[in-house]
């Protein structure tokens, strides 16, 4: 074991959440190594600190303050860029983990009336974190994505940064790509896919095998691109198809051979949304409104214009709730419109002006949206239900019967809020993220503004 290795697991170490046959090669690495060793007794500082101030400090923001300083003179003393980072992640990393220690965090979230039967259970122990991760500026293009046990992500190597595979489990890493990729991932049962660029000016698509991470085919686009704005994430369809969308163009794909199936291109169109499916149908939106395109052969089967005029510059937002189609779309006086279509009948059903969104995600009752705030709509007539203040530029996820965000205010924080009240159940603070919390069965995963992913357990006895 080397000093790459320790690094990347001292923490846990530190906080007993090794297994013993790694705990057993980190320690006899610790007795030859001072600079392993050092390290670890920075960990051990600042979990001692947490720990005498015994409180909770979900609420506390003295312990805040005196954890900040507390890693402050470590901050001062380190001598080169590097370091100065990875104690920084370290200092986060030991407050969100002894938050949860401490806490045992599981809230019940009971309304006033007591009316909720369900227990909602907050995430209450870090398995593992893992470092390294890319950090692109564009949080569509570097979201991780989860796949039956696998988490795919942007990891960096010598190369520069490729998608990586790492069990969802244990944070072990599985393969990593030997081709150098842009993000945008998306994965089904077979492949992982992302966007790659070919050269200065283009983008390709690229396929691999989800089990080994070897290339299994390459499709080539000859539009030039400005930048990653043009292009989105592909999207998986029924009959091992894929549709990507890129500038301008929507493109279906033999998801087993890369072979194109057909392409749709809309020439007064430039910022198309992500493609998004609803059966054997597929929609995509631009300034111009809404096109909905048979997933089959690629015609178009209706297209019905904005009620009003986008600004140019806006990429178009969709997401899909049953039957209907919400679209956001910028608007010139620095708002954004949300458009409800039922995709049976063609039809607009309502339009609501809205701070500017970031993201959008919908179920069958509601609609979800990301503002300065985070603001729920009735999906009957877009009247408002609930709104939450919370800063920040991450996306709202649906987990179980709540929505998650982060909360940028302050130190920042992972929230839990019900989805038909807005009631925040759980909150973890000491976490910054442009990135979708995810969960996946009893397990959470959040990749930070420190290119950082956190593995979360959720315990419904609220014990470790």
């Amino acid at each position: 074991m080397n000093c790459i290795d320790v690094e990347k697991e001292i923490e846990l170490y530190v906080l007993g959440g090794t297994d013993p046959a790694r705990s057993r090669q980190i320690e006899l690495h610790l007795r030859g190594c001072p600079h392993c060793r050092l390290l670890q007794q920075e960990c051990e500082g600042i979990l001692l600190e947490l720990k005498v101030h015994g409180r909770s400090p979900l609420d506390d923001q003295a312990l805040i303050d005196r954890v900040q300083l507390a890693v402050r003179p470590l901050l001062t003393n380190a001598g080169a860029q590097r370091r100065i980072r990875r104690l920084a992640s370290i200092a986060a990393l030991f407050v969100l983990a002894a938050t949860i220690w401490l806490v045992g965090t599981t809230y019940y979230g009971q309304s006033p009336a007591g009316n909720h039967s369900k227990v909602v259970v907050a995430p209450n122990k870090t398995l593992w974190q893992k470092a390294a991760t890319v950090a692109t500026g564009a949080a569509e293009a570097d979201d991780i994505v989860i796949h039956d046990g696998v988490i795919f992500l942007l990891l960096e190597n010598d190369a520069g940064q490729a998608v990586s595979a790492v069990k969802t489990d244990t944070g072990e890493t599985l393969w990593q790509s030997e081709l150098a990729s842009c993000g945008y991932l998306a994965a089904d049962d077979e492949r992982v896919y992302c966007v790659a660029l070919a050269d200065q000016a283009r983008l390709h698509l690229l396929a691999l095998d989800r089990r080994s991470g070897r290339p299994v085919w390459t499709f080539e686009t000859q539009q030039t691109t400005s930048a990653l704005y043009g292009t989105s994430k592909p999207t998986v369809l029924p009959g091992h198809r894929i549709c990507w969308v890129h500038e301008g163009n929507a493109y279906a794909m033999d998801a087993r051979t890369g072979e194109q199936i057909w392409r749709r291109t809309f020439p007064e169109e430039r910022n198309l949304s992500q493609a998004a499916a609803i059966g054997r149908k597929v929609y995509v939106a631009g300034r111009n409104g809404i096109y909905c395109i048979d997933g089959r052969d690629g015609r178009t089967r209706w297209h019905l214009p904005n009620r009003s005029e986008a600004w140019l510059a806006s990429k178009p937002l969709t997401a899909v709730g049953r039957d209907r189609l919400y679209v956001v779309t910028g608007a010139r006086d620095g708002k954004s419109r949300v458009q409800c279509i039922d995709t049976s009948t063609r039809q607009f059903l309502w339009q609501k002006s809205v701070p500017r969104v970031s993201h959008v995600s919908a179920d069958s009752a509601n609609v979800y949206l990301r503002c300065q705030q985070v603001l729920a709509l009735d999906q009957a007539d877009g009247e408002p239900l609930w709104t939450i203040e919370a800063t920040g530029c991450s996306p709202v996820t649906l987990c179980d019967q709540t929505v998650c965000f982060i909360d940028g205010a302050r130190e920042g924080s992972l929230v839990a809020a019900r989805r038909d009240d807005g009631q925040i159940v759980w909150k973890i603070p000491g976490l910054h993220s442009c990135h979708a919390f995810v969960k996946v069965g009893q397990r959470g995963y959040l990749k930070t503004n420190d290119s950082i992913v956190l593995a979360f357990a959720f315990d419904s006895s609220g014990r470790n």
